[in-house]
């Protein structure tokens, strides 16, 4: 896309009522960026016997002066672009091990003191806060990021591991995006018998609906801090699956599912009564969906 075709998108979806949030993964699921830009990676070289000789880090080195001024100019340009509030950064699944085998961050760590990798993350993080505070923006995060302690309340957090994890999460006060896994990772298939992911579990439009704040042990002070629900579908995970790839999969993966989380993100705690809500489906929309396509 051209920064004009994307600001085109932006109008589009914003006539309809959609706010269109841009994330960059970082500094982990970097490894895109890493494949034209080398430079922004670790300064050691890696043993490449098992990956056949295939460089296969995917973390932007926390020490680089450099990659912040890459960083910079990119959410810049993201800033004049989108003008939403959030910009996602990311934060997840950052192999800390590639900054304790690089000795520039292994150094700075001996600085400070630490020898918890968290902690780099957390200064990167920081970092990055102040370059989008320039910008009138504020972070999301994915929930990692929020483990150190260092992450701004300002902040908004996407809770996805676990329920678990969301609570422990917003015991530490930060606001939340709620989207477990194992209730509202859409592409994940719905039974053990149908194709799709099975990481997060294979769970059916009941047990979306089933979930239940107070039954999973969430008190009244963080459930305040649940800003919505959201369903994940990765695309990635359904084109790789192979035969189907049509949009009647996705519309099949996604509904009536769907249903299930706009009732709980429009106000409801969760816990309501099952068949009550199966026979609404059954008798009203489920027709409805029929004729819009679905």
């Amino acid at each position: 896309f051209t920064q004009e075709q994307m600001r085109d998108v932006v109008e589009y979806a914003a006539v309809r009522n959609i706010e269109i949030i841009p994330e960059i993964d970082l500094p982990g699921h970097s490894h895109n960026l890493a494949r034209v830009r080398p430079d922004v990676l670790c300064n050691y070289t890696p043993g490449l016997k098992a990956s056949d000789g295939y460089d296969t880090r995917n973390v932007m080195c926390a020490s680089k002066e450099s990659n912040y001024t890459l960083l910079e100019d990119i959410f810049r340009e993201l800033a004049e672009v989108f003008p939403s509030q959030w910009v996602h950064i990311g934060g997840d699944e950052v192999q800390l091990s590639q900054w304790l085998q690089c000795p520039d961050c292994s150094a700075w760590l001996k600085r400070k003191g630490y020898t918890d990798g968290y902690k780099l993350e957390d200064m990167f993080v920081g970092r990055i806060q102040a370059i989008l505070a320039k910008y009138g923006k504020t972070p999301g995060v994915w929930n990692e990021a929020a483990f150190g302690g260092g992450l701004s309340k300002k902040a908004l957090v996407y809770g996805w591991k676990s329920a678990e994890v969301c609570k422990q999460v917003m015991m530490k006060g930060y606001r939340t995006i709620f989207m477990p896994q194992e209730f509202f990772y859409f592409d994940m298939r719905q039974s053990w018998h149908e194709v799709g992911p099975i990481w997060g579990g294979a769970f059916d439009l009941r047990k979306t609906y089933s979930f239940d704040f107070e039954k999973e042990g969430f008190t009244a002070e963080e459930v305040a801090l649940v800003k919505g629900f959201e369903a994940p579908y990765w695309s990635e995970s359904f084109l790789s699956q192979g035969g189907d790839t049509t949009i009647d999969f996705i519309e099949y993966q996604t509904f009536p599912r769907l249903c299930a989380l706009a009732e709980l993100g429009w106000g409801k705690n969760g816990g309501g009564e099952w068949q009550e809500f199966h026979n609404r489906l059954y008798t009203r929309h489920y027709d409805r969906m029929a004729d819009m396509g679905l």
